[in-house]
């Protein structure tokens, strides 16, 4: 009896054993690790946080940081299946690893606490464990300064003002990023910019990546500061007041990486094959505060129909055609110069013009496109009578700026013929009235007799009998019974293929990449200064398709986790990298260490191994 009891006791313990073992297993492993945690003040370093789960967990959302800016990567993803006996039963387990990634950028100096970051998994949410790390301010140097000016500084609101940054580099540097806390300012807009691009110095361009996935674009070339003839970094971004106010912009700063000739110990920088062997070390400039005292519109003597437009403004206007009939359409072209920035500016209510809205319709309206420096705007008009003689001139209100009052800017006059319009009666068609008197007291005289000259009597119409004797002697017959499904069966399987082949451009995209890489590195010319940007270039869209990401700002940081999750081994990864590091050199420093004919002879024996594994990596089969 005592046996028995003991035995019972035992089986319970391993029975609740293996259910707690199983219930441990089933639980998701999280956990989060950094990739230093030692940094500079706006230096970007990546967070992963990697969750270990038989489900699927949400994208976790990074808690709101005064310490950080955080940028969203791309995040990779790993399976494994494992097989475990516990007291004779089989056991299959299934885990699914993801890494999500983060880009920090710490905003202050001192210790810093990455905050807990909450995970839903299956409805359920875990949090991961706080994390340590300390922020230091980056060495400064006197040969590389950064301004930031802005085009003026007293405005109004809506006025457009332009931000310009100048950086001047005068050594070597690499792996910069720029800090512009100004954009992130409330109080002003900031539209979408493309400065106007010389195609006969294209080479001088280049995309400065600002964060969160936005480039302006820079242009690079010699100037002269503090005495010094060095490299000048240029590039702007329109900003619009939306209230008044007196401002401080935050200063604006970019950290970058230089060779350290001290030979002292730094942490190793991803610049490092810039310069052979010689290590690197982060430092930063800062640009001045400018101040700017943003006026608010005066209420007084402001139209009715202000339109919004803030600064000198012009107006011109052209109408086709201007001989019409009262009611026939009038397509008016008017064209509007003067703002700095146009993509904002809009007509006034062009009803609100007593004058016009006295003598014609006005339907139609368009939005406006900008052609060169001008907004060009179309709309149509009706003559309402025939007394119309022109259009009168188009008013747009706006307000000087430099006056600091309200103006009109106006087009010119456009004459025209309106010519009235005759009501013709169902007599004049049918021309069964002896005489029919016009509305001006003449006789009509066209078409006088009318459609009634053209009767005639149901004689002669003669019956043709058709039926499927008629329809079988003629040759359309074959053509609809045989050839036309054959041609539409040819046709839908064509369409059906073209369709299964172009379901996923990018995928097509990746499948093309190799090839297009090896054809784009062979036409490589060695001795072309631009050899280096010939590489780079192919490079660039060589991983932007195979790994979906945009190709032309790409850099080695934004690839490495790709490349490693795709298998790559150390010795490809540094090689990887060295091509990058050493294009990138000779494009911001003016010349790279590494011959061309070396990084093309490395770049081409990697080709067919980073196809192969980055082939592996979409299709989940590992390389053999």
């Amino acid at each position: 009896m005592k046996n028995q009891r003991i035995r019972r006791y035992m089986a319970l313990m391993l029975f609740l054993l293996t259910a707690c073992v199983v219930c441990a297993q089933q639980e998701p492993v999280i956990d989060v690790a950094v990739e230093s945690t030692l940094v500079y003040r706006g230096e970007p370093f990546l967070l992963q946080v990697k969750v270990s789960s038989e489900k699927e967990p949400e994208q976790p959302v990074f808690p709101p940081s005064q310490d950080f800016r955080v940028e969203v990567m791309a995040p990779s993803r790993n399976q494994s299946t494992s097989v475990q006996i516990i007291n004779g039963r089989m056991i299959r387990e299934e885990r699914n690893e993801v890494q999500f990634n983060f880009s920090l950028i710490p905003l202050r100096i001192g210790d810093l606490r990455i905050p807990s970051i909450p995970v839903r998994i299956d409805g359920k949410v875990y949090a991961t464990r706080p994390s340590q790390i300390r922020c230091q301010e980056p060495d400064k140097i006197d040969d590389i300064g950064l301004d930031m000016l802005v085009s003026a500084t007293e405005c109004y609101v809506g006025e457009p003002l332009m931000l310009t940054w100048n950086w001047y580099i005068g050594r070597r540097v690499g792996d910069f990023r720029f800090i512009l806390p100004v954009l992130e300012m409330d109080a002003f807009w900031f539209p979408e910019y493309s400065p106007e691009i010389d195609q006969q110095r294209i080479q001088e361009y280049l995309r400065i990546d600002i964060g969160q996935n936005k480039t302006l674009i820079g242009r690079q070339g010699p100037a002269r500061w503090q005495n010094r003839q060095l490299t000048q970094v240029t590039f702007s971004q329109p900003m619009i007041p939306k209230q008044a106010g007196s401002y401080t912009l935050p200063a604006s700063s970019v950290v970058f990486a230089i060779e350290d000739a001290r030979g002292s110990r730094q942490r190793r920088s991803p610049m490092d094959d810039f310069f052979g062997s010689a290590r690197m070390r982060r430092v930063s400039v800062v640009s001045t505060s400018p101040r700017l005292v943003v006026r608010d519109l005066p209420a007084t003597g402001r139209p009715a129909n202000f339109s919004g437009i803030v600064g000198s403004c012009s107006a011109q206007a052209s109408a086709e055609p201007r001989e019409v009939s009262v009611g026939d359409p009038i397509i008016v072209t008017m064209r509007l110069r003067g703002p700095a920035y146009l993509d904002g500016v809009r007509l006034p209510e062009l009803s609100a013009q007593e004058s016009l809205n006295r003598d014609f319709k006005i339907s139609d309206v368009s939005p406006g496109t900008i052609e060169n420096s001008e907004k060009v705007f179309q709309f149509t008009l009706r003559a309402r009578h025939a007394d119309v003689r022109a259009i009168p001139a188009l008013e747009v209100p706006y307000f000087d700026s430099k006056t600091g009052q309200y103006a009109t800017a106006a087009t010119q006059p456009i004459p025209l013929t309106v010519k009235a319009v005759s009501t013709v009666t169902a007599m004049d068609v049918e021309g069964r009235a002896a005489s029919v008197m016009a509305p001006g007291g003449a006789e009509l005289r066209a078409w006088s007799q009318g459609i009634a000259a053209n009767v005639a009597g149901l004689d002669v119409l003669k019956n043709h009998r058709v039926g499927y004797r008629q329809w079988r002697r003629s040759p359309w017959w074959l053509v609809l019974c045989v050839v036309m499904p054959l041609l539409y069966g040819t046709l839908s399987l064509s369409l059906q293929l073209w369709r299964r082949r172009h379901a996923d451009p990018a995928l097509l995209a990746a499948r093309q990449a190799t090839g297009r890489c090896r054809r784009a590195l062979k036409r490589v010319v060695l001795t072309d200064d631009g050899a280096g940007d010939a590489i780079l270039a192919a490079w660039r869209d060589f991983f932007g398709a195979k790994l979906r990401l945009p190709a032309d700002a790409l850099v080695f940081a934004d690839i490495r986790p790709a490349l490693q999750a795709a298998g790559l081994d150390g010795d490809e990864l540094a090689g990887v990298e060295r091509i990058f590091t050493a294009c990138e050199a000779g494009r911001y420093a003016g010349r790279s260490m590494e011959p061309p004919a070396e990084l093309l002879a490395l770049a081409l024996r990697l080709l067919p191994t980073l196809d192969k594994k980055l082939n592996g990596r979409r299709t989940g089969r590992k390389p053999a």
